[in-house]
């Protein structure tokens, strides 16, 4: 089940939308071998509240062969939004604050 629009606020269903538009848009090369394809998009961009969709989203990544391509598309691409490579945007905030490289959040994160 993906994000449920009844509980989202009209600021996440904008910001979902508009993001969406911008991903569809340009899909990255890697998506196409990505576990992500395979689901709706709505279940990587769980709405405010929904942390066992999130985590359920972790999870697919954790199997996905271009999990790290993922990732670090994300961080190039300064995406706050969403689970990307099995991150939060939490995770990728902190990353980027800390002007993290790849490598070294890829480590960070007991991945190698």
């Amino acid at each position: 089940r993906g994000s449920d629009w009844s509980v989202m606020s009209d600021i996440e269903k904008f910001r979902l939308s508009e993001f969406a538009f911008f991903f569809l848009q340009s899909l990255p090369s890697f998506y196409k071998e990505a576990e992500c394809s395979e689901f709706g998009f709505d279940t990587f961009f769980p709405g405010h509240g929904q942390s066992a969709l999130a985590q359920k989203a972790i999870r697919i990544c954790e199997g996905c062969d271009v999990r790290f391509e993922c990732l670090e598309f994300a961080l190039e691409k300064k995406i706050e939004d969403g689970i990307w490579g099995g991150t939060t945007p939490t995770q990728r905030k902190k990353f980027m604050f800390e002007n993290m490289k790849i490598e070294e959040a890829w480590l960070s994160l007991g991945l190698e």
